[in-house]
C-alpha cells in the first residue's frame, strides 16, 4: 500500500495539488505508516501547503511523531509556502 508513496508525495507538493490532503492525513494516521518513511513526506507536503487546515494537521502530527518532524525539517529542502490561487 505504501510502496512508492514517499516518492509521489513530494511531487504532489511541487505541483501544488492540495486536494490530496485529506487522503494523506488518513494515510499518516494508519498504524502501518509508522513502520515506513511515509510520514516525513506527508509532513513536508503539509509544510508547503498554504491552506489553514494544513497547519492544524501538522501541529498534531508534530506532537505525535517528533522524530518524523525533525527528519522533515532536516532532510528535505522545502520551498516557501505555495500561494493560494483565488478564482
Amino acid at each position: 500500500m505504501f510502496r512508492d508513496s514517499d516518492l509521489v508525495i513530494p511531487d504532489l507538493a511541487r505541483w501544488d495539488y492540495w486536494d490530496a490532503m485529506p487522503e494523506l492525513v488518513r494515510l499518516f494516521d494508519r498504524p502501518e505508516s509508522a513502520r515506513g518513511f511515509v510520514r516525513t513526506p506527508i509532513m513536508n507536503y503539509l509544510r508547503r501547503c498554504p491552506l489553514p487546515q494544513a497547519e492544524l494537521h501538522l501541529t498534531r502530527m508534530r506532537a505525535e511523531e517528533p522524530a518524523a518532524y525533525r527528519r522533515a525539517l532536516t532532510k528535505v529542502l522545502i520551498l516557501d509556502k505555495a500561494a493560494v490561487l483565488m478564482p
